[in-house]
């Protein structure tokens, strides 16, 4: 996130204040396990996959997620990103629930859910299509949450 730099000038001065020196502070995180977060709504949960050399008109599943018996998982987006020009399909269960194309200047995919929750057994996954004339990669993942049913 950037803001504006007279803003950030206010924040600084309104730390500072008109008398006190200038202060910096530096921290170091060396702990680079991921740490499960509790919400309201769950486990934060980070489903992760990528693909490399996906032929040209070739269609591969990038990530899949199938959710445990005895969960619920709260789909908030998904999102994916490639080197070219693709259409990205989010199935549940076998079926395209919503597909986007990405364009030459933005490769990128974000498609928000909101929450949408899916129960145990089902299988979320993005799907990509190549439809470029070249040999690409893709990473995609599901953000969410998992709780109990």
């Amino acid at each position: 996130m950037s803001i504006s730099k007279n803003t950030r000038d206010r924040e600084f001065d309104k730390f500072r204040g008109s008398e006190k020196p200038e202060t910096r502070v530096a921290v170091e995180v060396e702990n680079t396990n991921p740490i499960p977060v509790e919400f309201s709504q769950g486990i934060s949960t980070n489903v992760y996959g990528d693909v490399t050399a996906i032929a040209i008109g070739a269609s591969v599943d990038v990530v899949s997620y199938t959710v445990p018996v005895g969960k619920v998982f709260v789909l908030n987006f998904a999102e994916g990103s490639g080197c070219s020009v693709s259409e990205y399909s989010v199935l549940v269960n076998s079926a395209v629930i919503t597909k986007r194309r990405t364009a030459h200047g933005n490769y990128d995919f974000v498609s928000p859910f909101g929450g949408a929750e899916f129960v145990a057994g089902s299988v979320i996954k993005i799907n990509v299509s190549n439809t470029s004339g070249k040999i690409n990669e893709y990473d995609c993942k599901l953000v969410g949450s998992i709780k109990d049913a």
